[in-house]
């Protein structure tokens, strides 16, 4: 079923965020992932007094293609707006942002809006 998502063309798809996040001053994103959905992990994390979320650091790159995530633009109105704000240090773009939207759906951290 998987492997069925991805047989459209994915600059068709529109991505929306599905976890929390923080904007930072230095303009970068931070991702609060949680680190189980397990209920006896989360309660042993708690005991440890440990983070139930791990927080990952997007680039520049993908800090700017996070924002853009909105459920509104398509996945190529975004390598669009990546190919100009960043010009051709992000070549190939469409090759790259693929592999990155890519990797977020698979990693849960993006869903799709409006896969037909």
């Amino acid at each position: 079923m998987a492997k069925e998502k991805y047989n459209s063309n994915l600059l068709d798809y529109i991505p929306v965020h599905a976890v929390e996040w923080e904007y930072r001053d230095d303009g970068t994103i931070f991702l609060k992932v949680p680190k189980s959905k397990n209920r006896l992990a989360l309660k042993i994390i708690r005991l440890m007094r440990r983070s139930l979320d791990t927080n990952i650091q997007l680039d520049d790159f993908g800090s700017y293609v996070w924002k853009q995530c909105d459920g509104i633009q398509n996945v190529q109105q975004i390598g669009e707006k990546l190919k100009s704000e960043f010009g051709s240090t992000v070549e190939p773009v469409f090759d790259r942002l693929g592999t990155f939207i890519k990797i977020l759906s698979h990693q849960k951290l993006i869903t799709y809006q409006n896969i037909n």
